[in-house]
């Protein structure tokens, strides 16, 4: 069974031409990019400028001299105009320029304040009038950036929103300039999904984004998601394209987050910056509640640095720096309220006459006892697990012979630390008018308490380091050729370790779960332990940009090398879950899931790929643009996969693997080469203006397979998955458990090759891809707004799933157990022809044409199964920085379906494989990241009063400002689960339950069994008839769908306020305050962690496991459906913030 994964630990991107001169250009792309380009990555970190000159009557200008003089450099770039009048400005740095327009018989125009985006293109036209070349006239400042030539959407963030908002300061411990993202049109809160980073965008999932710092790949290729990151207060750009992007942009098919870094401008500035979190300045969280604390347990962050930057050499070299620090001091707790026998219970328990004088010995070593029973009568599940075989002594409120072990609650913390050190570095060189260099290098050091495990017993140390450093050269041929190379690195290590700590009577500690106990408890290292790795990744890239008449053209390619050597085996120590606490003292083997894999070698995720791409926006008239791209994709199969072919003597070609209709073949996987990826779109801009820009598009865009998948899927040769079954046995930590141990390559003879074989990768490889449509109005209005509504729909196609391709479901409609709301007579329950025992001496029933064949273990794969569709209404508003104020605002209406979004055990919230594994047209559903309505508005407001008054009145009643965030979204959907194996295939990770149209909504019950005469379990009654939601027990048939039940909304406000102190002309002081949550509103969520200020608004990965959340999912539970019981409220935290600023 593959349900663990390789994760990171840290808690805490004119005229019309001829038809025949269309034909040309398009096929003339290839042999440009053959004659100009070099191997490189083609994702530019700049912004493109294009525009009109026309005369008083609204005619073209053509020959007019155009200049973009950046303000803050001085670099100065020149074009002239086409003969439609049109004029082009390709990879211009990110910023703001003034745009000078000069031609005969014509005074001089000058546009002030032009914005330039990150890989946006945006339009500046510009209407000359009679007079002298000598004469200059200011033109009315440019309106806010509209895209009148492409069909990307995109959603650009400045330095403002990036240094004001309080969502990106938590440095470290959050996801920092990325939650920005959540602030986008069409995007939805995916955290809780674990795996990954970022939100959903267009109902992709998260684990479909791509992460670039300055054009260079910064995606962990291991589990995906992002690895160095840049402090807020050095970010010049963040930029969200979602979905629908140029084909310039590839590797994922979900939202492309890029990010670029200030630089020095022809004045020496900089700041001295501390962000201030301390847990006495944060209300309680319910979840410390739960656990008997009246105050917060210690959660201490002190992020400090500074910042400096300047020219070397005025309007020729610059440079940037950012460094800071952020230790922080924290209690780390128990995932879950837990409770814990008394004194009084463990007393009780030692009577049991079956009990294992081992197994008691370790749980009194490390199970905390609980100083009192919680209140109440004496109830199972409630402050009391239930012990059997035995007349259990009295103990507490429980009386003698109940059968009831009376619990309480306990604390379980424990002192921990993360030390966090971030270094930014950026040069950049106007070698020439036509030359120019660019210098950033990013260093992330991380150690930190690795607190996975439950216990403070089971902590470790974990070091993590990041590298990143890109070198960019552009250089202009001509002003309608350009190029840009770049030259990229990155780097990326990290261990979590196990200690020495061992069993008795074994060499290992394994992961020992015992979900009675309250929020269920696990005893043992961090589950994902020990592993480590490192990730070298070599880049190389160069884009070329030729503006020929009416067809803007780019083209590009792409050569990446990774070298990826990491060691993990899942599940190494052996994982064993009990439902019953009293089976495992016991010493029996587990009642709720047991498995152990076996081996040890170093998996390589080393792999290459090339890519390259075309692009042509043609102007068809100057208020009309078509755009033509494709984009080629090629990855390698990473060298670890390829170890497949050790176990070729397993081949068995007659077993056609039905879902994707493949031999069962052991080889070395083929990578796809007909990756292709067209895209087309259209720009239209009424009349001349360009302040309105109708748009749409079609295109797709591919997905790679992290190496996790290869990683995990091992053959015998290199390591084997055992399982424990049912019913269960005695003697089983005694007997050894479950086998493991064993390093290098293993010789078997094909009928031992064939019984251990336990996984299977498809010899021909698909990777994922999305098929992506819009089509929208932008529209800019009174100076200073932006406004568009868009439709967009996406179909992710060839998603990864997990699945067990050689197991059948013993229990089928023909074949099963009822479920009764009203009691049966005894004569019903003896007439029953199928009992518990029947079913159960057939499970886990293997499939015959894999048995006959000799494969008898459990063989689990990834295959390209997985399908989602997404339809959304996305709007937004947007006010650019004018008078002190700037806002973003948008809204959301959509819906998600797929049959499938988690793929590793990264979420218990949806299963991550199916219910019956021969039937995933059973698993649509509403996708578990669907959300209906999303609401989100980010201001900062700069008051304006006092401004012209005097000193005093400036700086103490003037310069405040104010940065609210809201967010409103709906629930997310879970699936109610049995968490056992109710079908009888051998895995109870997919298990639905019983829905009882008639029942209360929201309710659940637990299930008694019926009896026969023979004292067979023949039936089960629900203990609570009204239940809407019943627990499907062994035997018993589900028909409950997919992720129907709501998590609590999301209703938040964030706010940051400040005050400004100038001390000189160019020095000030800010003191102010980030509030997440202001008004304390208690929110539910299943992906906030009490008590360390990140809030709702972060996107890193949250890896929501646990036996906490199967309580919340499986119906009779006390903890069913009652958010309050297990997650985080949210309560509300407070940053305190001080700046020196010169």
């Amino acid at each position: 069974m593959r349900s663990q994964f390789k994760v990171l630990q840290n808690t805490q991107n004119l005229r019309t031409a001829s038809s025949f001169k269309k034909a040309a250009f398009l096929p003339s792309m290839g042999l440009a990019v053959l004659v100009f380009s070099v191997w490189g990555a083609a994702q530019s970190i700049s912004g493109d400028l294009i525009g009109t000159v026309t005369d008083p009557s609204g005619a073209a200008v053509n020959n007019a001299q155009v200049q973009a003089i950046n303000i803050n450099s001085g670099q100065q770039n020149v074009t002239k105009t086409t003969s439609f009048g049109g004029y082009r400005f390709s990879q211009l740095p990110v910023g703001i320029y003034n745009i000078r327009v000069s031609a005969q018989q014509f005074a001089t125009a000058t546009l002030h304040n032009v914005p330039v985006q990150l890989n946006k293109t945006g339009t500046a036209n510009v209407q000359l009038r009679l007079g002298n070349v000598s004469t200059t006239v200011e033109v009315s400042g440019a309106a806010p950036p509209v895209d009148t030539s492409t069909a990307q959407l995109q959603t650009t963030y400045d330095s403002i929103f990036s240094q004001d908002l309080g969502l990106t300061t938590v440095g470290g411990i959050g996801a920092g300039i990325l939650d920005l993202s959540l602030l986008s049109p069409g995007v939805t809160q995916a955290s809780a999904m674990g795996l990954g980073t970022g939100p959903s965008v267009g109902g992709l999932r998260p684990y479909d984004n791509n992460f670039t710092i300055e054009g260079v790949d910064n995606n962990d290729k291991g589990t995906t998601g992002a690895l160095a990151s840049v402090p807020n207060d050095a970010v010049e750009q963040f930029v969200l394209l979602s979905n629908q992007f140029s084909p310039e942009f590839g590797h994922s098919s979900g939202g492309q987050f890029n990010t670029t870094v200030k630089s020095g401008t022809n004045s020496f500035h900089g700041s001295v910056y501390e962000y201030l979190r301390n847990r006495n300045l944060n209300a309680v969280d319910n979840f410390y509640v739960l656990q008997g604390l009246t105050k917060n347990p210690r959660f201490d962050s002190n992020r400090f640095g500074g910042t400096f930057g300047g020219p070397i050499i005025k309007s020729k070299l610059f440079f940037f720096t950012d460094f800071e620090r952020q230790p922080v001091g924290l209690t780390a707790t128990s995932v879950a309220p837990v409770l814990a026998p008394t004194a009084a219970g463990l007393a009780a328990i030692a009577a049991d006459p079956l009990l294992n004088q081992t197994n008691f010995t370790v749980f009194k070593k490390y199970v905390p006892i609980a100083q009192a029973q919680a209140p109440g009568p004496c109830t199972a599940g409630v402050n009391a697990i239930t012990f059997t075989g035995f007349s259990t002594p009295a103990a507490n409120i429980c009386p003698a012979g109940s059968g009831l072990i009376p619990m309480g609650p306990v604390s379980i913390s424990a002192p921990a630390f993360q030390n966090f050190q971030n270094f930014v570095q950026s040069v950049d060189y106007n070698i020439s008018s036509r030359d120019q260099l660019r210098l950033r290098y990013i260093y992330n050091k991380l150690d930190q308490i690795d607190t996975a495990a439950n216990l403070p017993a089971f902590y470790s140390i974990q070091p993590f380091r990041y590298h990143l450093l890109a070198l960019s050269a552009y250089h202009n041929f001509t002003p309608s050729l350009i190029n840009e190379f770049r030259a990229g690195y990155n780097r990326y290590f990290f261990v979590t370790p196990a200690g020495n700590t061992t069993f008795p009577g074994l060499n290992v500690f394994p992961n020992i779960t015992l979900l009675d106990l309250g929020g269920g408890l696990n005893i043992g290292w961090d589950p994902n332990a020990p592993q480590g790795g490192t990730q070298d990744l070599y880049q190389l890239t160069d884009n070329i940009g030729w503006n020929k008449g009416a067809h803007d053209l780019k083209f590009g390619m792409e050569w990446r090398e990774y070298i990826a050597p990491s060691n993990f085996t899942q599940r190494a120590f052996g994982d064993y879950r009990y439902n019953r606490t009293q089976l495992f003292l016991e010493d029996f083997s587990p009642d709720n899931f047991g498995e152990r894999s076996s081996g040890s070698t170093i998996y390589y995720g080393n792999d290459s790929a090339v890519y390259w791409y075309a692009n042509d926006i043609w102007r068809v008239r100057q208020n009309l643009s078509l755009n033509f791209g494709v984009r080629y994709e090629f990855t390698s199969i990473p060298e670890g996969e390829k170890r497949q072919a050790l176990n070729s003597l397993s081949n068995t070609p007659s077993i056609i693997v039905s879902p994707v209709n493949q031999p069962l073949l052991f080889s070395s996987p083929k990578a796809p080469k007909n990756n292709w990826a067209p895209r087309v779109g259209f720009a239209y801009s009424p009349g001349s203006s360009g302040r309105t820009s109708v748009r749409g598009g079609f295109g797709m865009a591919y997905d790679i397979l992290y190496d996790n998948i290869g990683q995990l899927a091992v053959p015998p040769q290199v390591g084997a998955t055992f399982d424990t079954s049912l019913p269960v046995t005695p003697h089983f930590f005694a007997n050894g458990a479950l086998p493991g141990g064993g390093s290098g390559i293993t010789t078997y003879d094909v009928t031992t090759a064939k019984s251990l074989t336990s996984n299977w990768i498809p010899p021909e490889q698909k990777w994922p891809y999305s098929i992506q449509w819009n089509l929208g109005v932008q529209h800019s209005f009174a100076k200073d707004y932006v406004g568009e509504i868009r439709y967009v729909g996406t179909h992710g196609v060839h998603l990864d799933v997990q699945d067990r391709i050689n197991k059948l479901a013993t229990v089928g409609p023909s074949n099963f157990l009822p479920t009764y709301l009203q009691a049966p007579s005894q004569a019903t329950l003896d007439s029953l022809p199928i009992t518990l025992a029947a079913l159960e001496s057939k499970a886990p029933y293997l499939d015959p044409k894999y048995a006959n064949a000799g494969f008898t273990s459990t063989i689990t794969a990834d295959l390209p199964l997985g399908w989602s569709r997404y339809h959304g209404l996305q709007t937004s508003l947007s006010r650019r920085m004018s008078n002190g104020l700037t806002f973003q605002a948008s809204y959301t209406f959509s819906r998600t379906i797929d049959n499938s979004t988690a793929d590793f055990h990264s979420t218990d919230l949806t299963p991550r494989r199916p219910q019956d594994f021969n039937n995933w047209a059973a698993e649509k559903s509403v996708s578990a990241l669907s959300r209906t309505h999303r609401v989100t508005l980010a201001a900062v407001y700069d008051l304006p009063f006092f401004r012209n008054s005097n000193w005093l009145m400036r700086n103490v009643v003037g310069h405040w400002e104010f940065a609210p965030v809201y967010t409103y979204e709906s629930p997310e959907w879970v699936t109610v689960q049995s968490t056992d194996d109710a079908n009888l295939n051998g895995d109870p990770a997919g298990d639905r339950a019983i829905f009882n149209p008639s029942g209360v909504p929201g309710t659940g019950s637990d299930v008694t069994a019926l009896l026969n005469g023979a004292g067979d379990t023949v039936a089960y009654l629900a203990n609570n008839p009204r239940a809407s939601y019943i627990r499907a027990a062994p035997g018993a048939l589900a028909n409950s769908s997919r992720n129907r039940l709501a998590t609590p909304h999301t209703n938040n406000w964030d706010l940051g306020v400040y005050k400004d102190v100038a001390i000189r002309e160019k020095m000030k002081v800010r003191l102010g305050a980030q509030f997440a949550n202001i008004f304390n509103h208690p929110q539910y969520l299943p992906n906030t962690w009490p008590g360390q200020g990140l809030g709702v608004n972060d996107v890193a990965g949250f890896v929501s496991v646990g036996s906490s959340y199967q309580s919340y999912l499986t119906p009779g539970d006390v903890n069913f459906n009652n958010p309050k019981s297990v997650f985080a409220s949210n309560a509300r935290s407070i940053a305190v913030v001080g700046k020196f600023i010169f």
